[in-house]
């Protein structure tokens, strides 16, 4: 029996790897998929959609022409964002879990091709990056204070800032700014994209540190 080669070990600089994982995320509209995409046609049947963020940045490594400048730049901004945001937990000493993985992946300035688990945290720290980003810059003119009274039923415009999927609740926890310029936050059943615009109704439930907490939300327009 012929005995198998062993796989090649590349290296690759930090800013090729984190081009890669741009590149990634703007094959994927900006989207970071954990696993493969599954598509279910009008037949019943099941056809393969997008590629995970992770595999598309092994392409990206493995062809680089596929790598524009743009990707480029967007790579090398959210580095260096995340290196700073790293930098500020670690002397709060807030790096615990998955922070501990991340501070180390942004402290690299060279990745092994074996070093699946950091090219598998980039993939995922574009799309992280730029909704952090959006939702500071969201922050910046904010109303302080709450949206309505608890009890008091409201309808307002709002600029979705953050949606984040829970798989324990099978909901989305969506974080909004009005355009009174007040922070809200409710759960929805659909998904809502950071950048969306749609007005919505809702009751105040309660009020947490400068926001106010909506439920039983329905999207009016």
């Amino acid at each position: 029996m012929a005995r198998r080669q062993p796989r090649e070990v590349r290296e690759y600089s930090a800013e090729t790897v984190w081009a890669a994982a741009a590149y990634a995320d703007r094959v994927n509209a900006g989207e970071y998929l954990r696993e493969p995409e599954n598509i279910l046609n009008p037949n019943g049947t099941w056809q393969p959609g997008r590629q995970a963020n992770k595999r598309v940045l092994a392409e990206a490594l493995a062809n680089p022409d596929l790598v524009t400048d743009a990707d480029r730049d967007t790579g090398r901004e959210a580095w260096h964002w995340h290196q700073g945001r790293c930098m500020m937990d670690g002397l709060r000493g807030e790096l615990r879990d998955f922070k501990k993985t991340l501070f180390e992946a942004v402290s690299q300035t060279a990745f092994l091709s074996t070093e699946t688990m950091f090219m598998a945290v980039i993939a995922s720290q574009i799309r992280a990056w730029r909704v952090r980003v959006m939702e500071e810059a969201a922050r910046d003119d904010v109303v302080p204070g709450y949206l309505a009274e608890v009890g008091t039923k409201v309808r307002a415009p709002i600029t979705v800032i953050r949606s984040v999927f829970s798989q324990n609740y099978n909901v989305f926890f969506v974080t909004a700014k009005t355009d009174s310029r007040h922070i809200v936050f409710f759960s929805y059943r659909d998904p809502m994209n950071p950048g969306h615009r749609c007005e919505i109704s809702g009751t105040v439930k309660a009020h947490r540190d400068d926001s106010t907490q909506l439920n039983r939300v329905k999207v009016t327009a």
